[in-house]
């Protein structure tokens, strides 16, 4: 009999040293969880610490952080860039009154009714042979119909065929052809009877 009473406080004790042990893990589980919260509330604050001194010293910030407030502007100017050649590349300009970015061919912005800069063809600038947008030589393409511009290129250096003399009937009253239009603003080709210009927006 009294074996089998050392048999079962053995596997009492047994039960409760298992219980012990994963209650042990349990609180484990949580104080781990604690130290990992607290750790991510440090590093957002030392986050936020090093964007307000940044914010509030970058023009007098003492020399031992000179070299990482130089990294963030240089990476902030290659984040700006980026942006402004995507908005060029999809055919958007930036307003310099509202910074909205707008179709790089209207008159006006959208949102704030600003006059948009008149781009006007230099030679930095090439007129899209299929659709008339300028565009600037360094894109591979028009931003506005995609044509490459490498073909553009080849069409405007190409020459322009004459056409061959054709018989005048003497008999026949002297028809005198509309006088080309050009706007007084930026030089582009009008339409007769057009009352504002289609590339500047100016009024004829």
């Amino acid at each position: 009999m009294a074996f089998f009473d050392d048999l079962g406080k053995k596997i009492s004790q047994a039960s409760q040293s298992v219980v012990q042990k994963t209650q042990g893990m349990s609180e484990v589980s949580r104080l781990n969880a604690v130290i990992s919260e607290s750790e991510k509330q440090i590093e957002s604050c030392y986050l936020q610490i090093g964007k307000l001194y940044v914010a509030m010293h970058a023009a007098d910030h003492e020399p031992d952080f000179t070299g990482m407030v130089n990294t963030i502007r240089e990476a902030e100017a290659r984040i700006r860039e980026s942006k402004e050649q995507i908005q060029l590349i999809k055919g958007l300009v930036k307003c310099e009154k509202c910074g909205a970015f707008v179709e790089s061919t209207v008159a006006f912005c959208s949102t704030c009714g600003a006059a948009m800069p008149r781009r006007l063809l230099d030679e930095n600038t090439i007129r899209c042979t299929s659709c008339g947008q300028l565009v600037p030589k360094e894109m591979r393409f028009c931003t506005s119909c995609g044509k490459p511009t490498v073909d553009i290129l080849q069409t405007a250096s190409a020459p322009v065929p004459v056409a061959a003399p054709t018989a005048v009937d003497a008999s026949a009253p002297e028809q005198s052809a509309p006088p080309a239009r050009f706007c007084t603003e930026c030089g582009v080709p009008v339409e007769v009877g057009s009352a504002f210009c289609s590339e500047c927006g100016t009024k004829l």
